[in-house]
Protein backbone atom coordinates (compact mmCIF):
# COMPACT_ATOMS: atom_id res chain seq x y z
CA UNK A 1 0.00 0.00 0.00
CA UNK A 2 1.19 3.63 -1.04
CA UNK A 3 0.93 6.61 0.99
CA UNK A 4 0.49 10.14 -0.79
CA UNK A 5 0.35 13.35 0.73
CA UNK A 6 -2.97 13.38 2.40
CA UNK A 7 -3.09 9.88 3.28
CA UNK A 8 -3.55 6.32 1.17
CA UNK A 9 -4.42 6.80 -2.71
CA UNK A 10 -8.23 6.35 -3.51
CA UNK A 11 -7.64 3.44 -5.94
CA UNK A 12 -6.14 1.22 -2.97
CA UNK A 13 -8.24 2.38 -0.28
CA UNK A 14 -10.84 0.31 -1.22
CA UNK A 15 -9.18 -2.87 -1.31
CA UNK A 16 -8.30 -2.33 1.91
CA UNK A 17 -11.74 -3.28 3.65
CA UNK A 18 -11.69 -6.51 0.67
CA UNK A 19 -7.76 -7.34 1.45
CA UNK A 20 -5.22 -5.86 -0.39
CA UNK A 21 -3.82 -9.62 -2.40
CA UNK A 22 -7.47 -9.75 -3.74
CA UNK A 23 -7.84 -8.80 -7.34
CA UNK A 24 -10.10 -5.67 -8.19
CA UNK A 25 -12.60 -6.53 -10.68
CA UNK A 26 -14.02 -3.83 -13.08
CA UNK A 27 -18.11 -3.93 -13.86
CA UNK A 28 -19.07 -4.22 -17.43
CA UNK A 29 -20.23 -1.24 -19.12
CA UNK A 30 -24.29 -1.35 -19.47
CA UNK A 31 -25.97 -1.64 -22.84
CA UNK A 32 -26.63 1.98 -24.20
CA UNK A 33 -29.95 3.37 -23.89
CA UNK A 34 -32.13 2.83 -27.43
CA UNK A 35 -33.62 5.75 -28.85
CA UNK A 36 -37.21 5.74 -30.27
CA UNK A 37 -38.51 6.23 -33.76
CA UNK A 38 -41.23 8.63 -32.70
CA UNK A 39 -42.87 10.62 -29.78
CA UNK A 40 -44.63 9.12 -27.13
CA UNK A 41 -42.82 5.68 -27.73
CA UNK A 42 -41.27 5.45 -24.37
CA UNK A 43 -41.20 8.13 -21.55
CA UNK A 44 -38.43 8.30 -18.75
CA UNK A 45 -39.38 9.05 -15.44
CA UNK A 46 -37.52 9.79 -12.04
CA UNK A 47 -37.67 11.40 -8.54
CA UNK A 48 -35.09 13.81 -7.56
CA UNK A 49 -34.47 15.60 -4.17
CA UNK A 50 -33.19 18.60 -2.70
CA UNK A 51 -33.31 20.74 0.24
CA UNK A 52 -34.22 24.46 0.84
CA UNK A 53 -32.12 26.67 2.25
CA UNK A 54 -34.72 26.76 5.34
CA UNK A 55 -33.59 22.71 5.49
CA UNK A 56 -37.30 21.48 4.36
CA UNK A 57 -36.44 18.91 1.92
CA UNK A 58 -38.61 18.59 -1.52
CA UNK A 59 -38.85 15.83 -4.17
CA UNK A 60 -39.67 16.24 -7.91
CA UNK A 61 -41.06 14.29 -10.23
CA UNK A 62 -39.48 14.48 -13.91
CA UNK A 63 -41.10 12.83 -17.10
CA UNK A 64 -39.17 13.05 -20.23
CA UNK A 65 -40.30 11.80 -23.66
CA UNK A 66 -37.03 10.13 -25.02
CA UNK A 67 -37.82 10.66 -28.17
CA UNK A 68 -37.19 14.44 -28.28
CA UNK A 69 -36.33 15.02 -24.80
CA UNK A 70 -38.86 16.62 -24.21
CA UNK A 71 -40.30 17.95 -20.77
CA UNK A 72 -43.19 16.48 -20.11
CA UNK A 73 -43.95 17.38 -16.50
CA UNK A 74 -41.59 18.41 -13.31
CA UNK A 75 -43.93 17.97 -10.32
CA UNK A 76 -42.43 19.37 -7.25
CA UNK A 77 -43.64 19.31 -4.15
CA UNK A 78 -43.21 18.37 -0.18
CA UNK A 79 -44.23 14.88 -0.95
CA UNK A 80 -45.17 13.17 -3.99
CA UNK A 81 -47.45 10.04 -2.69
CA UNK A 82 -48.48 7.22 -4.97
CA UNK A 83 -51.92 8.94 -5.91
CA UNK A 84 -49.88 12.41 -7.07
CA UNK A 85 -47.82 9.96 -9.21
CA UNK A 86 -50.58 8.58 -10.76
CA UNK A 87 -52.91 11.61 -11.09
CA UNK A 88 -49.92 12.84 -12.61
CA UNK A 89 -49.38 10.37 -15.31
CA UNK A 90 -52.99 10.77 -16.17
CA UNK A 91 -52.49 13.94 -16.97
CA UNK A 92 -50.02 14.31 -18.90
CA UNK A 93 -51.56 11.05 -20.78
CA UNK A 94 -54.61 13.32 -21.68
CA UNK A 95 -51.95 16.23 -22.95
CA UNK A 96 -49.69 13.59 -25.07
CA UNK A 97 -51.29 10.72 -25.77
CA UNK A 98 -50.28 7.03 -23.79
CA UNK A 99 -46.80 5.56 -24.34
CA UNK A 100 -46.12 2.62 -25.02
CA UNK A 101 -42.72 2.13 -22.70
CA UNK A 102 -42.16 4.01 -18.99
CA UNK A 103 -38.49 3.88 -18.22
CA UNK A 104 -38.07 4.05 -14.46
CA UNK A 105 -34.40 3.60 -13.41
CA UNK A 106 -33.28 2.10 -16.37
CA UNK A 107 -35.41 -0.66 -15.93
CA UNK A 108 -38.32 -1.00 -18.79
CA UNK A 109 -41.63 -1.48 -17.13
CA UNK A 110 -44.18 -2.40 -19.95
CA UNK A 111 -47.30 -1.51 -18.01
CA UNK A 112 -50.75 -0.91 -19.20
CA UNK A 113 -51.87 2.77 -18.22
CA UNK A 114 -55.07 2.55 -19.30
CA UNK A 115 -56.30 -0.25 -16.48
Amino acid sequence: MELVAGGIRNEQSSRVGRGINEAVTKRDKPEPLSVPDKPNETWSMDFMADQLADGRSIRTLNVLDDFNREGLCIEVDFSLPAERVVRSLNQIIEWSGQPQTIRVDNVLCRENLAA
